[in-house]
């Protein structure tokens, strides 16, 4: 027996037209969606790529029931999106981390330093100390050692400094 000639496959692609769509609904994508036609390209290379292991339709047909087809396409379609889905939100963390700050008003930045010149008055010693310490390391960890306390601690402490002196209303 020879393998499947390109006019069978032609006409079981058509055959399963309809299946790809289902598989593709299933999925939630939807005819108004962008990547549609992307996703239904890689059904049908998929489909090819099964067909093309078996001689006659009979015997994809057997090897491949409905149902069992429908899982495997659902299966492969969920796990483009799975892997599209981790792309974009590495590019959005990417883009996130290396983002420029957004550029403020001078009206906000005299704000900003009014509050804080409120809070730097009204707090203690020691909460100066801290909120000095806070300014000049970033890393939770560091402080953590520097003050001889849990991580958990320095983001208690940092958590109450917020609402005692910049969340009053």
């Amino acid at each position: 027996m020879c393998i499947m000639n390109e006019r069978e496959f032609e006409d079981l692609l058509i055959s399963y037209e309809g299946l790809f769509r289902v598989v593709l609904f299933k999925c939630h994508i939807y005819k108004n969606n962008s990547s549609y036609e992307d996703y239904l390209q890689r059904i049908k290379l998929l489909f090819f790529e099964l067909t093309n292991q078996h001689h006659s339709i009979d015997e994809f047909k057997k090897s491949y029931p409905l149902g069992y087809l429908f899982q495997r396409l659902s299966w492969k379609v969920k796990d483009l999106q799975r892997i599209e889905k981790r792309q974009i939100d590495i590019r959005q963390r990417i883009i996130l981390y290396y983002q420029e700050p957004a550029a403020h008003s001078i009206e906000a930045k005299v704000e900003e330093m009014n509050l804080f010149e409120t809070a730097w008055h009204g707090a203690t010693i020691e909460e100066k100390e801290f909120l000095l310490a806070l300014l000049q390391e970033t890393d939770i960890e560091l402080l953590a050692r520097k003050y001889n306390v849990s991580s958990q601690t320095i983001r208690n402490k940092k958590s109450r400094l917020l609402k005692k002196y910049f969340l009053r209303k």
